[in-house]
């Protein structure tokens, strides 16, 4: 997984994101045995753009 690093070791809220070519799986950086989301790479490639936005 990758995420911001320094978000994580603060009280920032972060989430960490593994890719592979099937699924993108996301969790929170600060609860790493918490739920995990799985998206469809093109679920995501949506969601991104409107996630930048703010």
């Amino acid at each position: 997984m990758r995420g911001d690093h320094d978000a994580a070791r603060s009280d920032r809220p972060s989430a960490e994101i593994a890719t592979n070519p099937a699924t993108v799986h996301v969790r929170d950086s600060q609860n790493a045995d918490g739920p995990r989301l799985s998206f469809a790479p093109a679920a995501w490639a949506d969601f991104v753009p409107y996630a930048r936005k703010g």
